[in-house]
């Protein structure tokens, strides 16, 4: 993966919690954080609730990121080595 993509992707990544930042006065106190299957909120949140989630979310994404394409390193069987070029895409 180029540099040029790289750079994009830790543009992009960050991206949710700057919507976040920029409509948080916008946002109402309660917020539905959870629809069941008919479409209808079944879990109330507040604005806080909804910022740990959004971090949460965009940390998993950062952490996942980093590590696909390390993954032929730690590979027992060194299989994940023939792999490597498809990690990078998956991780993109």
């Amino acid at each position: 993966m180029d540099k040029f993509l790289k750079r994009i992707i830790w543009l992009i990544l960050p991206a949710p919690l700057v919507y976040l930042a920029i409509v948080w006065n916008k946002l109402p106190e309660k917020i539905a954080l959870h629809f069941n299957m008919k479409g209808i909120a079944d879990r109330l949140g507040n604005k806080n609730d909804l910022l740990l989630l959004v971090a949460l979310l965009t940390a998993i994404a950062i952490i996942i990121f980093l590590l696909l394409p390390l993954v032929y390193k730690i590979d027992a069987k060194k299989t994940a080595v023939e792999n490597k070029g498809r990690l990078l895409r998956l991780a993109f």
